[in-house]
């Protein structure tokens, strides 16, 4: 089969050799794969810019409610779902069954980066590890091809200036770091990092007004998007570096295979899931006028284990329902995942949510749609399959420090023995953006753009009020621009495109397709 052709599927099954037709993720997590199936077509595309040309050329692409309400509620639409109809993403793990004859479709998950799945003799060795890195790095790198790293201060793009430096590609590579003048300083001490191993680097100061308009412009011809404040940042650094081709190296990918260890803070906050025994409490309110940690704790003990996963702080399901008041799988999709899924260990819940959902679906969809709209291409060189090969079957005291609750534990290894004694290492956090900032320094073009999209969504005047009058807690802040990022995006789509959303037709698909979380 052909990527980015649509084919009949009654044609497909009278030449097909396999029924059904079988199509999986890249468990490297790698690669996107994209399935258009609906009553009589078939389509599978490697690229979402291709896969949306494509379908829009042929009359089958509209956006899909029920996507739009994980978009809202999560910030990103977990697999097999998508924010267009009838088109599905496979990510690792992810299985489609198609019966081409009898319309059927069947999606599983088959995750391969299950504890009891590490085979535990790979043996710890620096050498190894330093030279795998430097393989992932120089087949992730064409020869002659420039390349920008997106890098932090913290320990998986450390490795990777480990790995450029050992494949002796440090000429082919500049460095960039974001600089949000915000919590935590990590640009001088990523600019030391890149010193250290001879590669060029230079920090991007945040600018709250230029990652506005640039992303507007990203809005224009994106054809998809995701609520990863990281974005703003993201594409705020390509334009900063005239990046118009090449590659974008992200140290991103590792999660789904070296685990994620599951912070103090939220295996107590595990305690406080009321959705779990009072299920008509899920998501059910917004919280009051109230500090940023109640706030965010009160939002926090109406989820399910699964969605806290999500970094965050999304609109509450109910706040979901009233802007888009249609039934779709939306409403119990991770209900049943946290039930399904409860019996396992609290690394492989994590690993399996964040590095299976989260990844895909957000932080590297960010990276490849952003780099797309740039004219590059994102590349993870954590997700090579003879790094995961080894990484995956280490040990588990080479893997986790379960007293420490530390995950990574071999490459925290290698950098200590090839960066000596970097305290910034140890502590950097997740990615931080001044969101109240950017909130505070754009509120009329917010303002503008949820104007724009009140065809969409209903009651969106009610909420975006009701979030402007509490722009100053970040809770909301974040709630508001994760409004806004997906009402600048569907207020420029083509008008057939967003149809089916401003008549808010029911969301139903042109096949049915069993979930199986």
């Amino acid at each position: 089969m052909r990527f980015g052709v649509v084919h009949r599927r009654t044609e497909l099954a009278a030449t097909a050799a396999e029924r059904p037709l079988v199509l999986r993720g890249d468990d490297t997590g790698a690669a996107t794969l994209l399935v258009y199936v609906d009553a009589t077509r078939l389509a599978v595309f490697d690229d979402w810019t291709v896969a949306v040309r494509t379908l829009e050329a042929a009359d089958l692409l509209h956006i899909d409610s029920g996507g739009c309400q994980f978009f809202l509620a999560y910030g990103l639409v977990p697999p097999p779902y998508t924010l267009y109809r009838d088109l599905y993403r496979l990510g690792v793990g992810d299985r489609l069954a198609i019966d081409l004859a009898g319309g059927r479709v069947a999606f599983t998950v088959d995750y391969p980066y299950f504890e009891a799945g590490s085979r535990g003799d790979a043996g710890y060795d620096p050498r190894r590890l330093r030279r795998l890195l430097a393989e992932a790095v120089s087949r992730a790198l064409p020869p002659g091809v420039p390349a920008l790293l997106m890098q932090s201060a913290g320990k998986d793009s450390a490795g990777l200036l480990v790995g450029i430096a050992e494949a002796g590609r440090g000429a082919d590579v500049r460095a960039a770091t974001y600089d949000p003048g915000y919590r935590e300083q990590e640009a001088g001490p990523a600019a030391e990092l890149a010193r250290r191993f001879g590669i060029r680097h230079g920090a991007v100061a945040g600018d709250p007004r230029a990652e506005f308009d640039s992303w507007l412009r990203f809005a224009e011809t994106a054809p998809a998007v995701c609520a990863d404040l990281a974005s703003f940042a993201y594409l705020h650094v390509l334009e900063r570096h005239g990046v118009r081709a090449g590659v974008v190296l992200d140290g991103l990918g590792n999660d789904a295979y070296m685990g994620y260890a599951e912070p103090r803070r939220d295996a107590a906050l595990g305690s406080l899931a009321l959705a779990r025994w009072l299920p008509a409490a899920w998501g059910r309110w917004e919280p009051p006028q109230v500090g940023a940690r109640l706030a965010y704790l009160w939002k926090t003990a109406l989820m399910y284990p699964a969605e806290r996963c999500l970094a965050g702080s999304r609109l509450a399901p109910s706040t979901v329902l009233r802007l888009l008041p249609v039934a779709t799988p939306f409403r119990d999709h991770f209900a049943r995942l946290d039930r399904d899924r409860r019996r396992l260990s609290p690394i492989d819940f994590r690993g399996y949510v964040r590095g299976r959902i989260f990844d895909g679906a957000m932080t590297m969809a960010k990276g490849r749609l952003a780099a797309a709209s740039h004219g590059a291409r994102a590349v993870y060189p954590y997700c090579d399959q003879a790094l995961i090969d080894y990484c995956f079957h280490l040990p588990l005291a080479d893997r986790y420090d379960a007293r420490r609750r530390r995950n990574k534990v071999a490459l925290r290894r290698l950098l200590e023995h090839d960066v000596g004694d970097a305290p910034y290492l140890r502590r950097k956090g997740s990615f931080r953006f001044d969101v109240v900032r950017f909130v505070a320094a754009n509120e009329r073009g917010i303002r503008d753009e949820l104007a724009a999209a009140h065809p969409f969504l209903r009651e969106l005047d009610r909420w975006a009020a009701f979030l402007l009058r509490r722009k100053s807690n970040y809770v909301h802040a974040y709630e508001l621009v994760t409004l806004f990022m997906l009402a600048s995006w569907l207020a420029r789509r083509p008008a057939p495109v967003v149809r089916p959303l401003r008549e808010l037709e029911p969301a139903s698909p042109g096949v049915a397709i069993t979930i199986e979380p």
